[in-house]
């Protein structure tokens, strides 16, 4: 027979005693986690309405960097905050995963996330201008359209068709080649572990690498700008980004 699995033997030897030391993560740990996954994979999830602080302990230990991602997981607590529970005639339901309640069409509203747009294809061109020393894939100027109708759910439902048929157009390409990039970046070799072992939580927060990718950045160690952060701020306000062409940018709910 092989060894029981014990989640103590498979994470950082300095997360053990700290693990131990909150009843709840340790009955988490305990419940949740397997011989895939030692870090439960919705960890992140259970610790929504305010809890996160309960890692602090474990971020504590990689220093700022460690700490900046514990702050990102607060942040994006607090946002989702309004969603994470609605009361039904059974019970309580709980929601999932992590969203933000798109807050309607105002001129702010619309400002705010043509502001975040703009700063997105800005991003995704310079990575691919720097980084892979590449042509930019968006143009500068590009269309920008706001649809949070029925033509927006049909653009979004085309997109996703995109990636399921692998079309090539930016949606798709972008998407892959962020993802790629990213993980293939160095890390700060003392963040390893902490990037390693929450990963798949991280990931879990929305099914969305890119907003893992977010709250990572700052393992890297790098000081330019976190090129995720506008995505971060298209997703608080309840709103996703997609790419059907290079000079046509379409952000729906």
């Amino acid at each position: 027979m092989g060894k029981e699995f014990n989640w103590r033997d498979e994470v950082p030897e300095g997360w053990v005693p700290l693990i131990e030391a909150d009843e709840w993560l340790r009955e988490s740990f305990d419940e949740f986690s397997n011989e895939y996954e030692p870090v439960p994979a919705f960890l992140i999830q259970d610790l929504r309405g305010g809890n996160m602080e309960r890692l602090r302990p474990i971020c504590a230990l990689y220093g700022e960097p460690g700490l900046q991602l514990l702050a990102g997981l607060q942040e994006i607590d607090k946002a989702s905050l309004d969603t994470s529970q609605i009361e039904t005639p059974s019970g309580t339901a709980y929601a999932g995963y992590f969203f933000a309640a798109y807050q309607g069409d105002t001129p702010e509203s619309q400002q705010a996330a043509a502001t975040a747009a703009y700063a997105y294809i800005k991003q995704v061109n310079r990575i691919y201008r720097q980084e892979f020393n590449e042509p930019e894939p968006l143009d500068e100027d590009a269309r920008i359209e706001i649809s949070t109708g029925a033509a927006g759910r049909a653009l979004a439902e085309e997109m996703h068709q995109a990636w399921v048929h692998n079309l090539d157009i930016p949606e798709v390409e972008i998407g892959y080649s962020l993802r790629e990039w990213f993980a293939e970046l160095p890390l700060l070799p003392e963040c390893n572990d902490l990037s390693c072992f929450l990963d798949e939580a991280l990931y879990h927060i929305n099914n969305d690498y890119l907003l893992s990718y977010y709250f990572q950045w700052p393992l890297t160690g790098r000081s330019d700008d976190n090129p995720f952060l506008p995505h971060f701020l298209l997703w608080k306000m309840g709103l996703e980004i997609h790419f059907p062409a290079r000079n046509r940018v379409v952000v729906t709910i």
